[in-house]
């Protein structure tokens, strides 16, 4: 196959104007290969509350000279997507002018040129180091191995920071210090557990050690992201749910834990900018968990008391009328979605009556493992007036059809969404499986 070659032009043009606010915005123009077509690019931004990846906002295309913009008021961390397998790690700040230069196939080949070169040619070695040190996965390993590899990728990346000054150093310890922490997390949360059922040894004992710094959030850096959010799932929740003796108790203290968690943040000692964001993330993330419930519109009316003006409070809003355009009684918002046959057709077509829907991926071992109960239920209301919908939200289409020609037993209708993130979005999906039932 051969290796397609791509240059990618960074260049600034400087929006003037008379107002000062203005005058500070600058836009960042990527200009790449004409071969390459405007759907095949994607710069991405982590969410700081929900976590999740979604385009830069300020995201814009340029067709005259083939490239793509975004407005910048402040530095920002996002992720250059190629593709959807080349992945490149970038800094960029207002006034820089640079060349991206490599192999779509290949971000080994990659290299900066122009302003931030060094950083984002630093940033990128690190990222490969990581890659190269990310198998076995960490939680198949015993404590002393991860601690050899986490030697071993020390040792790589200090060589990586020999030649950068102290701005840039600083820029990849921000990287550095939040991929090291939630690695060290995620590792003794799933090999020790957090409820004292194994002793953590004392060289771990800091794993929950955390260190809020609005900067970065702001600077968008996913890692760190992931780390804050963290605290939630390591330090607020286990000691008020996980105490208790018997599944019902266990059942009944998750169902209160909205309101109980959000009652807790506030009563922190600390930073209340910490506190805020923390409260935030916790609704969201019950929000997506769990949909809207008593507790949580509680958490969330706390948060509206005393962050009234916060900056996550639109997102929550945003998130919580999606919510309930979806509750009982109010028709499923419409999709665009293609059938086996490649028919694109709208999924609203198919209701007028009980209509269940299996949302599912090819790469979804848990959607997979759960089909066998799926076939079961449609053997039981085989006689009753239901249709049995498997929407898929695989990316391929040649995947999603081989895996239906191979599977015969999956009957039913079956499409794929043409929008992944819509279907997300629309439906509020917080991942899959996911089940719906509608009625007539």
């Amino acid at each position: 196959m051969r290796i397609q070659k791509t240059l990618i032009y960074l260049s600034l043009i400087t929006l003037f104007s008379g107002c000062g606010d203005s005058e500070e915005k600058r836009t960042v123009f990527i200009q790449f290969d004409r071969d390459i077509p405007f759907s095949a690019i994607q710069l991405m931004e982590t969410d700081v509350v929900s976590r999740k990846s979604k385009p830069i906002e300020g995201f814009g295309i340029d067709s005259v000279r083939h490239g793509i913009t975004v407005v910048l008021d402040q530095p920002t961390m996002p992720d250059l997507m190629v593709y959807n397998y080349m992945n490149i790690p970038l800094y960029l700040a207002p006034g820089w002018q640079m060349a991206i230069v490599g192999s779509c196939a290949d971000v080994s080949q990659v290299t900066f040129e122009g302003d931030g070169a060094e950083v984002n040619q630093a940033l990128l070695e690190v990222s490969a180091l990581k890659e190269q040190h990310s198998k076995p996965y960490p939680w198949e390993l015993q404590p002393p191995q991860f601690l050899e590899r986490w030697e071993r990728y020390e040792e790589g990346y200090k060589d990586i920071l020999e030649n950068l000054n102290e701005k840039d150093t600083r820029i990849l310890n921000h990287l550095w210090n939040s991929q090291r922490g939630l690695e060290r997390l995620q590792y003794v949360m799933s090999h020790y557990g957090i409820s004292g059922e194994r002793s953590i040894p004392e060289v771990f004992q800091d794993y929950d050690q955390f260190d809020f710094d609005p900067e970065l959030l702001r600077l968008g850096l996913s890692s760190y992201t992931h780390l804050a959010v963290s605290q939630l799932d390591a330090v607020i929740y286990p000691p008020l749910w996980e105490n208790s003796s018997s599944a019902a108790e266990k059942a009944e203290s998750w169902a209160r834990l909205p309101s109980v968690a959000a009652d807790h943040i506030r009563a922190m000692d600390g930073d209340d900018t910490f506190k805020e964001y923390l409260l935030a993330a916790h609704i969201s993330k019950f929000l997506n968990l769990e949909g809207i419930s008593a507790p949580i519109q509680s958490a969330l009316d706390t948060f509206r008391t005393y962050y009234p003006k916060s900056n996550y409070l639109d997102g929550l809003e945003e998130k919580h009328a999606k919510l309930m355009s979806l509750e009982k009684g109010n028709p499923l918002p419409e999709l665009l979605t293609v059938t086996s046959e490649n028919d694109t057709v709208p999924i609203a077509s198919f209701y007028g009556k009980v209509l269940y829907i299996d949302m599912w991926a090819t790469w979804c071992k848990p959607c997979i493992e759960e089909f066998p109960n799926s076939v079961k239920l449609r053997q039981d209301y085989a006689q009753e007036d239901v249709d049995f919908l498997y929407l898929s939200v695989d990316t391929r289409d040649r995947r999603w059809q081989n895996y239906l020609t191979e599977n015969p037993q999956l009957q039913g209708i079956h499409l794929r969404s043409l929008d992944i993130r819509d279907a997300y979005d629309r439906w509020q999906n917080a991942g899959i499986p996911r089940y719906l039932l509608l009625d007539k």
